[in-house]
C-alpha cells in the first residue's frame, strides 16, 4: 500500500469510525436514507472532529493486512456505539410490538423505516414517539459528544475488544426485556384485568358472546390506557436517554486499550 500523509492517514480512520456509527445509528442506518447523504454527513463530523483529535505520535500501519486490521477495529467501535443507542429504540419498539398485540391492533400493519419490516400501528406510533423524543431532549447532540469523547478515551488504534466488551453488550443487550416491560406494563396490566372480568362474564352469562364484546371492549381500554400512559411513556424515554451517556462512557472504558 502506498505511504499516504499522517493527516490524511488520521483522517481516514476518524471517517471509518464516524461513517460505521452512523450507519449503525437509528433512522440514519436505515436503507431509506441514501447512501449519499451518509456518507456526506459521516464526512463532514469528521472534518469537524479532525482538527480536535490529536494524530501526532501515532504509528499508522504500513502495510495492506494492518491497515484492514486498523480500520476493522474503527469500524467495530464505531458500530458498538451506534448499537448501544439503537438498544434503547429496540427496547421501545419491542414495548410497542407487545402492547399492539395485547390490545389486538397486532394485524394492522404499515411499514417501519426503522426496522425495513412490515410493523404494528402500536409499535410505529412508539417508534416515532421514541425519535421525536429523542430529538427533543437533544440526546442527538449527547450522541455527538460522546462520539467527540470517544477520541479522547480510546484513542485512534487504542481499542482493545476484549471479553469485557462482549459481556457488556450481551448484558445490555438483556435489558432490553426489562425496559419492554417498564414501558408497556400498564397497559399489559390492564389488558389482564379486563380479560378476567370478560372470563367471569362468560362464567355468569353463558349466553352472551364474549368474543364479539371483548374485543372492542380490549381495543377500548388498550387506547384509552394509551392516552394516559403517554405523559409517563415520555418520562420514561427521557429517563432513558439521559442514561445513555453514562452507558456510553462506561462502554467506552471497557474498549480502550
Amino acid at each position: 500500500m502506498p505511504a499516504l500523509p499522517a493527516q490524511l492517514e488520521g483522517f481516514l480512520l476518524i471517517f471509518f469510525r464516524v461513517g460505521a456509527l452512523v450507519i449503525a445509528a437509528p433512522w440514519l442506518g436505515s436503507r431509506s436514507i441514501p447512501a449519499q447523504l451518509k456518507i456526506g454527513l459521516a464526512a463532514v463530523i469528521s472534518l469537524v472532529l479532525f482538527p480536535v483529535v490529536d494524530v501526532r505520535g501515532l504509528t499508522f500501519p504500513t502495510g495492506l493486512m494492518p491497515w484492514v486490521v486498523a480500520v476493522g477495529g474503527e469500524v467495530l467501535l464505531g458500530i458498538t456505539l451506534g448499537l448501544l443507542v439503537r438498544f434503547f429504540f429496540a427496547a421501545v419498539s419491542m414495548a410497542g410490538g407487545l402492547m399492539g398485540l395485547e390490545v389486538g391492533l397486532a394485524m394492522p400493519s404499515l411499514f417501519n423505516p426503522e426496522l425495513e419490516e412490515q410493523s404494528s400501528v402500536l409499535q410505529m406510533m412508539a417508534d416515532l414517539l421514541t425519535l421525536l423524543v429523542f430529538l427533543s431532549v437533544n440526546a442527538h447532540h449527547l450522541l455527538l459528544r460522546g462520539l467527540a469523547h470517544s477520541f479522547q478515551v480510546v484513542p485512534l488504534l487504542g481499542w482493545n475488544f476484549a471479553g469485557p466488551s462482549v459481556e457488556s453488550m450481551v448484558r445490555l443487550s438483556g435489558d432490553l426485556w426489562q425496559i419492554a416491560l417498564r414501558v408497556g406494563a400498564p397497559l399489559v396490566a390492564a389488558q389482564f384485568l379486563a380479560k378476567v372480568i370478560l372470563a367471569l362474564l362468560a362464567r355468569a352469562a353463558p349466553q352472551m358472546n364474549v368474543f364479539m364484546v371483548g374485543f372492542p371492549l380490549q381495543i377500548g381500554i388498550g387506547l384509552l390506557m394509551l392516552a394516559l400512559m403517554l405523559p409517563l411513556l415520555t418520562s420514561i424515554l427521557e429517563e432513558l436517554f439521559g442514561h445513555m451517556g453514562m452507558q456510553m462512557a462506561g462502554m467506552l472504558q471497557v474498549l480502550r486499550r
